[in-house]
């Protein structure tokens, strides 16, 4: 049960391009029975669908022993979790993880786990014990000398240093990933978002011409690759950056296309943030009314989820200032 869990998660997760990071499973039992999949929706509905069971044997297999399918169940579904906004699951499953990995003396799975518990601690404004778990992260990586690894804590460090209004030191890791993508053939995914993330970073440094060549150069390599998860999010970037720029007719067409590629793959919190840049971008414009029916649009989606940044964008809406 385990096996056909473990290994059709990844396959489910390979086709709608959730799969941030894994780790290697050893080959299914005999007679194990793995599900296939049309099509992306088809494999987004499973992983909705089977949802308690995937976690449920998160758990269940730590209580049995299976510690190594414990974190590796976790590590699969965190791509998952983070975009259905389930921050508080991924946490606790990644402390599941973090703890089955430390039993089996896995010091790959740990390092795997720890960036989970990060991801889910930033998401959670926990940005302190964010930014150790990473470092942990990344300590364990260059001890291993996996160079994959060290690439993804260098970006997410680069995300979260930014949450912590360090943009300098964001940008910092940003190009470290960067170099490290580039020593790995095939890594397009692992360049483009590390691109991206320079991108936008250049842009808020008012370096605006650099960071609109990091993000095209990353938006052709997501749409090379077929990612649309990834597409989306340079296209959010993409927006970003024209509106620094002043293009905001060129911004709010960026804005509204990675919005409509958020909703057509369910990635209500994601597409909310997008909405909030495309109503920052109509406020610059003079277009108040535009700008605050975004932001309650988005406003909705936080309050669900209970971001940490709901009460900020609350202020925001019911500014007196206009």
């Amino acid at each position: 049960m385990l096996d056909h869990y473990l290994h059709t998660a990844l396959a489910a997760g390979t086709l709608i391009k959730l799969l941030p990071f894994r780790i290697a499973p050893a080959t299914a039992i005999a007679g194990v029975t793995l599900g296939r999949f049309a099509d992306r929706q088809a494999a987004a509905n499973w992983f909705e669908t089977e949802h308690h069971a995937l976690t449920g044997a998160i758990t269940l297999a730590a209580d049995l022993g299976f510690d190594l399918h414990s974190c590796q169940l976790a590590v699969t579904l965190t791509g998952v979790l983070d975009q259905s906004a389930r921050w508080a699951d991924l946490a606790a499953y990644s402390g599941i993880a973090l703890a089955a990995a430390r039993r089996a003396d896995d010091r790959e799975a740990q390092a795997h786990a720890e960036r989970g518990l990060a991801g889910a601690f930033a998401r959670l404004g926990r940005y302190d014990d964010a930014y150790v778990h990473l470092q942990r992260s990344l300590d364990q990586f260059t001890g291993l000398n996996n160079v994959d690894g060290q690439a993804h804590a260098h970006l997410n460090l680069a995300c979260l240093l930014h949450d912590m209004d360090d943009d300098q030191g964001a940008l910092s890791h940003a190009h470290r990933a960067c170099e490290l993508f580039e020593l790995l053939d095939g890594q397009h995914a692992g360049l483009a978002g590390a691109l991206n993330t320079a991108g936008w970073l250049e842009a808020s440094l008012g370096n605006t011409s650099r960071g609109l060549a990091y993000c095209q150069r990353a938006l052709a390599l997501a749409q090379a690759i077929d990612n649309r998860p990834l597409a989306a999010l340079i296209w959010d970037s993409l927006g970003y950056v024209r509106r620094v720029l002043g293009e905001h007719e060129e911004a709010i067409g960026c804005y509204q296309h990675a919005a409509a590629m958020l909703a057509e793959l369910g990635a209500a919190f994601h597409r909310a943030q997008v909405l909030i840049g495309l109503g920052d971008t109509h406020e610059t414009s003079g277009d108040w009314q535009a700008a605050r029916e975004l932001w309650q649009e988005a406003l909705e989606v936080f309050e669900q989820v209970h971001h940490p940044e709901t009460e900020r964008l609350r202020a925001k809406i019911y500014s007196g200032s206009r």
